[in-house]
């Protein structure tokens, strides 16, 4: 079937010239022994990767009958340390009985295939010992006869040594390969995989011409057909050496300079940045995500913020699929939207221009309508006996541990969908903020804190950009507070930005005045966020949820 003519030593494998690749993962744990290091490069370097996990796990009769449901959140696991870009499917084959089902493996393959298109596939050796991993290995032989993948198929060993063709040094990520495998806990009380990857990658590193030294792992690989592709256009994941192009971006687009510190302040504490277009090796595209936790309904939930969403000019028309901002989005919602997946919702405030171009892809729906409200505030007033109110800059504030009893955000009474916020976010959005210069007020009761509120103070008036309370009836005690800082300093008007929950539950004046901002985006039809019909006209958004106000 395959031609084992090869040189009398294996070639280094570069990670950055794949493109994009599918991987075939007969078992849970597999993917961290067979190629884990590649999988962390690759992550490293932002190529989009997509894992198969093609049987249930279940151990082939032996193991418990739970065994396939744990198993399956081992391999989550597992993927996460890997790499946080890293996508996945599950097909649930009977384990250890892959061979019987070749006809639905390809149906299932070429359903897969077609909808992430890899220039690569990679998949355990034909011919090793277990016949899963054999039969996974066969399966990516007849999908690539078929199809002619532009990089052909890379084979990795698990039980059978492979007559390698390519090797890896993976000394720098070896010990997070086996972080990786130390997630797959059932498999390792049925043997010491651990061991074996040790020695396995030790040995391996005789390619590299280290004699097997001290700390020197490599991985061995097959390549099928390999081949360079011409660096052209493709869209993929944004890493932290992304963050001078991604700041020179954003001034050709906005014509409005940024540092580079503020791109370290939103982005490098986040594990899946967002996606980057590529052109010729410049970035002409970026679709940030800033991961945040919702709640809804008693529940915790884990969202993507949709931010800096930008493409350079000439970019900007093309078809519909094959757009950049089309090709950007749907690298980052497809791949980590849904069940099982890394974020169960996704929201934005997009312009009117992307909002209804991502209606029109299926990937947004119109929601819930943003309002800017005003109201004049002529004088202040005194608050009630034995309250006090302090007002302070939230740069130089360096402990917001007190915020942690204030655990009211929005009215206790509505069913609403809001944004868990504690004490390390509102450090990390308002005292560390790069470029905007946040008060906090804080309202208190014979020293028992009640509230506090974030304020931005501008040439149009005070704006108030979030709030906290210790129960929602000193919700008018705060405002006095607010409007009485408004007055003290010399300015004459607060505002808010919201949803219309907030600017009702605040009761700014005269409806009819309000300024539509725009609408909330939450997912459309052709993505796996069943969460998003459920809250759609039940959202409780603040300024201060935004990245931008």
């Amino acid at each position: 079937m395959i031609n084992l003519t090869q040189p009398l030593m294996p070639l280094p494998l570069n990670p950055a010239e794949i493109k994009r690749a599918l991987v075939l993962v007969p078992h849970p744990d597999d993917e961290a022994i067979g190629c884990g290091g590649l999988l962390i490069q690759l992550a490293q370097l932002g190529i989009a990767v997509r894992v198969v996990l093609v049987s249930d796990g279940s151990g082939a009769g032996g193991l418990p009958e739970s065994a396939a449901a744990v198993r399956f959140q081992e391999f989550l696991a597992s993927l996460r340390v890997l790499g946080a870009s890293i996508s996945h499917e599950a097909w649930n084959f009977p384990d250890g009985g892959l061979s019987d089902y070749p006809m639905a493996m390809d149906s299932l393959l070429t359903e897969s295939l077609a909808n992430f298109e890899p220039s690569l596939l990679i998949a355990p050796w034909l011919y090793d010992l277990h016949p899963d991993h054999a039969a996974v290995g066969q399966l990516a032989v007849r999908a690539h006869q078929q199809l002619k993948f532009n990089q052909g198929v890379l084979f990795y060993e698990v039980w059978s040594p492979l007559p390698a063709n390519r090797f890896l040094n993976i000394n720098a990520v070896f010990q997070t390969k086996l972080a990786a495998l130390k997630c797959h806990a059932t498999a390792l009380e049925c043997g010491s995989y651990d061991r074996a990857v040790e020695g396995l990658a030790a040995y391996r590193s005789l390619f590299a011409g280290k004699l097997a030294a001290e700390g020197e792992f490599a991985e061995a690989y097959y390549a099928l057909d390999w081949a360079v592709c011409p660096n052209v256009t493709s869209a993929r994941y944004a890493t932290i050496a992304d963050a001078q192009s991604v700041c020179e971006l954003h001034d050709d687009v906005f014509s409005s300079q940024v540092k580079l510190a503020w791109w370290q302040w939103k982005y490098t504490s986040q594990a899946l940045i967002g996606t980057v277009f590529e052109d010729q090796g410049k970035v002409v595209g970026f679709y940030g995500a800033l991961e945040r936790t919702g709640l809804w309904q008693g529940k915790t939930v884990v969202v993507s913020q949709q931010a800096d969403v930008m493409v350079e000019a000439k970019h900007r028309f093309g078809t519909r699929r094959q757009g950049v901002f089309s090709r950007m989005s749907r690298l980052l919602l497809k791949e980590h939207l849904g069940l099982n997946k890394r974020y169960q919702l996704c929201f934005g405030f997009p312009t009117m221009r992307a909002l209804h171009l991502g209606i029109r892809l299926g990937l947004y729906r119109r929601a819930d309508e943003v309002y800017i409200a005003h109201k004049s505030v002529a004088q202040g007033q005194r608050l009630p006996f034995g309250v006090r109110s302090k007002r302070e800059a939230a740069a130089t504030m360096s402990d917001f541990t007190w915020l942690d009893t204030l655990t009211v955000h929005s009215p206790p009474a509505a069913v609403l969908f809001s944004l868990q916020k504690g004490a390390d976010y509102w450090q990390w959005r308002f005292a560390k903020h790069v470029d905007k210069h946040y008060q906090i007020i804080r309202v208190s009761r014979w020293g028992r804190l009640l509230g506090a509120a974030v304020v931005l103070p501008s040439a149009d008036g005070l704006e108030i950009i979030d709030f906290a309370l210790s129960d929602w009836q000193y919700l008018a005690w705060l405002q006095q507070a607010i409007d009485n800082t408004c007055v003290n300093l010399g300015l004459q008007q607060v505002s808010v930005w919201g949803t219309q929950q907030v600017v009702e539950a605040l009761n700014f004046p005269n409806p009819e005045t309000w300024i539509n901002a725009g609408y909330l985006a939450l997912p459309g039809e052709k993505l796996d966020a069943a969460l998003s019909t459920e809250i759609d006209g039940c959202c409780w958004f603040v300024g201060g949820d935004t990245d931008f106000r």
